[in-house]
């Protein structure tokens, strides 16, 4: 599978649903052997557990709120894209894909390593 078609169905929403020829085949490996305690013992261990993950939650609201705060890039280059027909040799600017005036536009990046074939967002 080439890059583009991995662009592809990132962009289309499909990366989740990749065809198995793309996706690298992972070893199984068994489950582990869970310790078996009393009812008391394990509602200690759920609890200490349970305060891990608000301290996550409130981790993931406070990183959410700072990305929401980032400041904002004004677009000066004059982007254009092909038409959603499908022929390149129709293209539309960026400005013209807001012909309402919307004028917000959320932009992830995606990229590549230099010999991966497996995209990364962040």
């Amino acid at each position: 599978s080439s890059k583009a078609q991995l662009l592809s169905r990132y962009f289309l929403g499909l990366s989740g649903m990749a065809s198995t020829e793309s996706t690298p085949k992972r070893a199984k490996t068994e489950a582990p052997e869970n310790e078996v305690v009393s009812a008391e013992a394990w509602r200690e261990a759920r609890l200490k557990l349970l305060e891990k993950e608000k301290e996550f939650t409130k981790m993931r609201r406070e990183l959410a709120a700072q990305r929401a705060a980032m400041p904002w890039e004004k677009v000066s280059k004059d982007y254009l894209f092909a038409k959603a027909t499908g022929n390149c040799d129709e293209v539309v600017g960026l400005a013209d894909m807001f012909p309402d005036g919307d004028s917000d536009l959320i932009v992830y990046h995606l990229m590549f390593g230099e010999k991966s074939e497996q995209a990364c967002s962040l």
